[in-house]
């Protein structure tokens, strides 16, 4: 079928789905012509979408910028926007998905109101990477460099780091973020500080050695006497627990490396992918093994030169100042700040402006974390991020007192009542069995949670361990010029941030310029609009590509900002 037409592209999933329902309440028959397409829809979904626009079945498509990677259909004739989606460089991209045969026409259509370019700024806040998220990053590498007596060669895992972070509605590809974040560290030091980068980041791929709990009704004595056992180490003990007793690592690894059968066919990713589906067939005497276990997650805190009574205490006193900040801006019905927030804990507590700033900005993360736990309903969040000329404001939901009730139970969780927990000097190990897709787990997520507003206060660390979460392999070549950015005046601020948020100033004013400038000569009309427009449109394209920015755009960019 010809004559295919995209609406394509609408900045925001959320966006799309409302205005895709819309059309399906009004008129079924029109809204059964339409597909969607965005980065979390799943793949069968993709798939069904691009088989029934090849085949006719739809002719409008519905997608966000993810439509178009890895897809080549030839013959869309319109490309419209609901609204802009990103800067000059996206724009020419997802229009280029019209006409792609020559034996067509196409046009890029963009009906918009002069608010609908705020939509790149949400974008960009929603996305975008803060100073005091890579002061923070780098504050956790040096409490883990320390925490392991130096060690020059190091690995992390990603959700250590998680908190620190600022998720959106659409659900940000979080492990992305920090290797981006890393990445910019290195950077700002290679090439402004240093002449080298203080560490090196990469992605770890593959995690050969898992936690594990041995199921209830499994028989240790029978485990023992399997092939396999050989590779299992014995972690730690829960001798008060009603349910697992035990806790293990197991090393795929070591079973792949020691096996022909699956070395000589398979690589570890290859075979541990293989191993952990549904396939029966597949290694039946290693899945045999493994059915006697359950796959575990292990938060292990580390105090930091307190007791574990004096951390217990600081953050019940930490958990009063929340619930009565959150109790004075709902009945005030204000929007507030994190400076806000740093204002009331450090009229109410102990802590200093910064600390009081560090708390703050690690519980208003922790929040909008703990949004995405409970529920993806709007009114089922207990804060809302604020946009438009109320940027970097935020107000609570109704029912934001369950944060607090959360917290409540963490802390029992953590200091008296998980039933997996092991002691050492000066630390905390809790076992929980791993979240899957079927059994998410939510305490995991809620402990994680104290944990992050904990380690603000300077009173502990934490590491997550299980042998599946996303991990990076970090070399620390030297602490001290990372110790020294952030004990510095005004303390670390990166250059390549700052040159990528004046970047994006001019990739915003310059687009919103292309659709409001008025050209001269052109009649009341659309097609002689078009006709006069397009060719200035393409001319001040490559102008801009070339580096030659119209002197408007310079201006409103480099304009003082109103104290």
């Amino acid at each position: 079928m010809s004559n295919f037409i995209v609406a394509h592209h609408f900045p925001t999933v959320k966006l799309l789905n409302k205005t895709y329902k819309y059309i399906h309440d009004k008129n079924k028959e029109c809204g059964n012509l339409i597909g969607k397409y965005y980065g979390n829809f799943t793949k069968e979904n993709k798939h069904k979408t691009i088989n029934d626009f090849q085949n006719g079945k739809i002719n409008i498509v519905f997608a966000t910028k993810a439509f178009g990677m890895g897809i080549d259909i030839s013959d869309i004739h319109n490309v419209y926007h609901f609204a802009p989606t990103g800067g000059v460089v996206d724009y020419v991209q997802e229009i280029g998905r019209a006409a792609r045969s020559e034996k067509i026409n196409g046009v890029a259509f963009m009906r918009y109101l002069k608010n609908d370019f705020s939509y790149i700024n949400k974008l960009y806040g929603m996305s975008a990477i803060r100073q005091d998220q890579l002061k923070s990053v780098i504050k956790k590498v040096i409490e883990i460099y320390k925490k392991n007596y130096g060690k020059r060669w190091l690995t992390i895992n990603a959700d250590e780091f998680k908190n620190l972070l600022y998720l959106n509605d659409d659900h940000d590809d979080i492990d992305n973020k920090i290797k981006l974040i890393f990445l910019m560290i290195e950077k700002d030091f290679e090439e402004s500080r240093l002449g080298y980068p203080p560490f090196v980041a990469r992605p770890k791929q593959s995690f050969g050695n898992e936690l594990v709990f041995l199921k209830t009704d499994s028989n240790i004595i029978e485990v023992k006497k399997n092939e396999f056992s050989r590779y299992l180490d014995e972690c730690s003990n829960f001798d008060n627990a009603d349910g697992y007793k035990k806790s293990y690592f197991l090393n795929l690894e070591k079973i792949w490396e020691e096996n022909n059968l699956f070395n000589n066919k398979y690589t570890f990713p290859q075979f541990k992918r293989e191993l952990l589906n549904n396939d029966d067939d597949f290694a039946r005497n290693v899945k045999f093994f493994l059915k006697q276990f359950v796959f575990a997650t292990e938060l292990s805190i580390h105090f930091n030169n307190i007791e574990f009574i004096d951390a217990k205490n600081n953050i019940e006193d930490l958990k009063e100042i929340i619930s009565n900040f959150i109790r004075e801006m709902s009945v005030s019905g204000k929007l507030f700040s994190v400076n806000d927030l740093k204002q009331f804990i450090k009229n109410n507590s102990p802590y200093d402006e910064d600390e009081s700033f560090d708390i703050s900005n690690a519980i208003i993360n922790t929040m909008i974390q703990f949004n995405s736990f409970i529920s993806k309903s709007k009114n089922k969040r207990i804060i809302n991020l604020k946009n438009g000329k109320q940027t970097g404001k935020y107000s609570f939901n109704p029912n934001s007192n369950y944060f607090i009730e959360c917290i409540r139970k963490s802390i029992s969780s953590i200091f008296s009542d998980h039933e997996q927990r092991a002691f050492k000097k000066n630390e905390i190990d809790l076992y929980y069995k791993r979240p899957s897709k079927n059994d998410s787990n939510e305490q995991i997520n809620y402990d994680l949670c104290l944990v992050s507003i904990m380690e603000s206060l300077g009173d502990i660390t934490y590491e997550v361990l299980n042998g599946n979460n996303p991990q990076i392999s970090l070399r620390i070549n030297a602490i001290e010029p990372l110790e020294s950015a952030l004990s510095r005046s005004g303390g670390y601020y990166n250059k390549i941030l700052r040159k990528l948020g004046r970047d994006h100033r001019y990739n915003v004013e310059f687009l919103t310029y292309l659709f409001s400038k008025k050209i001269n000569h052109v009649d009341n009309n659309d097609f002689d609009l078009i006709k006069k427009y397009t060719p200035w449109f393409w001319d001040e394209i490559e102008k801009y590509f070339l580096g030659k920015i119209p002197i408007e755009v310079k201006e409103k960019v480099d304009k003082p900002k109103r104290n």
